[in-house]
């Protein structure tokens, strides 16, 4: 549980990550960032930067960490901020694009531009200043904006994961070459979404197709979820066998991963 003081409350959780022993949560109800005891749940600190200040943001839709920074996605702002562990901000990095989820990497950010082009591509890589080292094109359809998932999540050794939106493949960022390659893909044989389908002029949510969404790699296993016929699936990959279905609605907890800290799978619900 996580708790809160009487004046309060945790609205909407738009995403997560931890430092330590804190867990740092992006609260789209009040735009606010709200930094937890990882043990226990308590509340240690709360802030909401909203505004047009030079340390502050219009609307915060994303959060990734390294050792010892908080980085908060602005996509209106088009911007990065820097916080350190006590959520006291220290610089703003401006971006010349739309950016809907990002990561750090050792060198700077990958960001995932929801306007690509033939000179900005999908993918791009960014150093810490913020300026645009490369990009890269991972999925022909450009109109493919989101499912609602994380693009970029992490393991515990320091793999990053990329999960392009409606995309069946999934890919890794090679620290050496400093370029994303195909790590695996996923066959759904006749409800694959088909390759030359234009996402811009169909309801895709409405098609007998299989739509893909999170991805996560702990150790030697993984789990996919997908959506089908108005129902999320998930299919897990492990040393002790692979299993394929929907979760009990009468589970006491939503099985629903949304999120990676290190090889946990962190969900949400209301309590």
């Amino acid at each position: 549980p996580l708790h809160t003081d009487t004046a309060g409350y945790i609205g909407q959780i738009k995403d997560i990550c931890a430092i330590d022993s804190s867990i740092y949560l992006l609260d789209g109800s009040d735009f606010s960032l709200c930094k937890f005891n990882r043990k226990n749940g308590l509340l240690l600190q709360r802030i909401s930067s909203r505004g047009n200040g030079p340390l502050e943001y219009l609307q915060p839709i994303a959060l990734t960490s390294d050792d010892d920074h908080i980085y908060v996605l602005d996509l209106p702002g088009m911007s990065i901020l820097s916080y350190n562990t006590n959520l006291q901000a220290e610089k703003k990095i401006s971006t010349s694009f739309p950016c809907l989820d990002f990561i750090r990497t050792e060198k700077g950010f990958l960001c995932y531009n929801l306007s690509p082009t033939e000179n900005l591509q999908q993918i791009v890589y960014l150093d810490n200043k913020g300026q645009i080292i490369s990009s890269y094109q991972l999925n022909h359809n450009s109109q493919a904006v989101s499912t609602g998932s994380k693009i970029f999540n992490r393991n515990s050794q320091g793999k990053i994961f990329i999960t392009i939106p409606f995309s069946r493949t999934i890919y890794t960022w090679d620290t050496s070459s400093e370029k994303p390659i195909e790590y695996l893909s996923f066959d759904y044989t006749s409800q694959n979404i088909p390759d030359d389908i234009e996402l811009d002029k169909v309801n895709i949510w409405e098609k007998p197709y299989a739509i893909p969404c999170q991805f996560f790699q702990a150790k030697e296993s993984f789990l996919q979820s997908f959506l089908y016929q108005e129902k999320r699936y998930h299919y897990i990959k492990s040393d002790s066998g692979n299993k394929l279905g929907t979760i009990p609605e009468d589970s006491e907890f939503p099985f629903f991963p949304q999120w990676q800290i290190d090889d946990y799978l962190v969900g949400t619900c209301s309590s």
